[in-house]
């Protein structure tokens, strides 16, 4: 989420306090190089500075 100079309050909303950058989240992983929801593809998220990683729980 970006925010506009008008709404001060959301300023903050994403951004990492440890680092003053915004926070960087691998959706399933590093999906868009990697198969989706698997260790390979957190590791890989991880590597190009993803902080958090969220996944998907699927039962087949």
């Amino acid at each position: 989420m970006i925010s506009t100079e008008k709404s001060p309050r959301w300023n903050d909303i994403g951004k990492d306090h440890r680092t003053d950058f915004p926070t960087v989240i691998g959706h399933r992983g590093a999906a868009g190089t990697k198969t989706e929801n698997t260790i390979e593809s957190f590791k890989e998220a991880i590597r190009l500075g993803c902080r958090y990683l969220e996944c998907d729980i699927q039962e087949h």
